[in-house]
Order: structure tokens, then C-alpha cells, then sequence
């Protein structure tokens, strides 16, 4: 069983591997991505809507004594876990929204997650793969001061 600060906080815990941060300041929680211009770089995920699979998550570096609040900036070895189906994360959540148990959600392009995009239209397309996963607790931010980085609930990963 996880412990209650960690990220990875059930199920297959994933495939650990540690790359170079390029860009902003990536906290464990963040949904990030492989650097396109050097895969052996990440950043946090650039692309709102975007496909993210397989999912990579930053996690804390346990070994270095750091936590779930403490930050990795760019140069810095960052902790990450490829996650699979079925695995539950405690991820970052954009401020300003309502998320409500079971909705799914996606990427903002800035490394949070948001509410998942509706389709209302037959014009419009999910793209593949751009689904993270589920809210599992909910957490109202719709009237939050801005401090998004901050809040954070368990996804169960799709």
C-alpha cells in the first residue's frame, strides 16, 4: 500500500526511469512527456487535448529525502513512472474547475489536468489516446485562488 504523500498511490506501480528536466519546474504529480528534440529530456506535457500514452507521471525522488511538494527544475534528474491501465496517481489538477467523481480528464497543456473535452458535435474528435483517466475523489476548484499547482487528487488511469 502507498503511502498517503505518494503519487503512485495503487496498482501496477509502473516502470521507472529518470531523464533530465528542459523546461518549467516539474513537481511529482505533473503530467509530463519525452522531450521530441532529445528523448533522454522531459518537460512537462505541452499539448492541451494531446495524446499522452503511454502516461508519464513525475514522481518524488524518495532516495534524495524529497516529497511530493518538492519541485525538480530544469537540469535536474527527474523521477518519473511509465503507468499503465488500472494504476491510480495522485496528479495535479488545473484551478478553476469542478471535478466531479468519474469524470475523465486530459491533459491542459501545461502539465495539469482538466476536464476532459465533450464531444457535441460529429466535427469534433477526440484524439486517440488523449484520455489520461478518471476522477476517482472529488475536488472542486471551480472558486480556487490560482495556486493550481497545489491541488491534487487520485486518478485512476484509462
Amino acid at each position: 500500500m502507498a503511502a498517503k504523500y505518494d503519487v503512485i498511490a495503487g496498482g501496477l506501480q509502473g516502470t521507472q526511469i529518470e531523464r533530465k528536466a528542459t523546461t518549467g519546474t516539474i513537481k511529482p504529480g505533473h503530467l509530463i512527456e519525452l522531450d521530441p528534440s532529445d528523448t533522454e529530456n522531459v518537460r512537462l506535457h505541452g499539448t492541451q487535448g494531446g495524446a499522452c500514452s503511454p502516461v508519464l507521471v513525475a514522481v518524488e525522488d524518495k532516495l534524495q529525502g524529497n516529497g511530493i511538494d518538492d519541485a525538480y527544475t530544469i537540469e535536474n534528474r527527474v523521477m518519473c513512472r511509465i503507468v499503465g491501465a488500472g494504476t491510480i496517481c495522485k496528479m495535479r489538477m488545473e484551478d478553476g474547475n469542478n471535478f466531479t467523481h468519474n469524470m475523465k480528464v486530459q491533459s491542459n497543456g501545461a502539465g495539469l489536468l482538466e476536464p476532459a473535452t465533450t464531444i457535441s458535435s460529429a466535427a469534433q474528435v477526440v484524439q486517440a489516446g488523449s484520455i489520461v483517466g478518471t476522477v476517482l475523489d472529488a475536488l472542486d476548484l471551480s472558486s480556487s485562488s490560482g495556486a493550481e499547482s497545489t491541488y491534487m487528487t487520485r486518478i485512476l488511469i484509462a
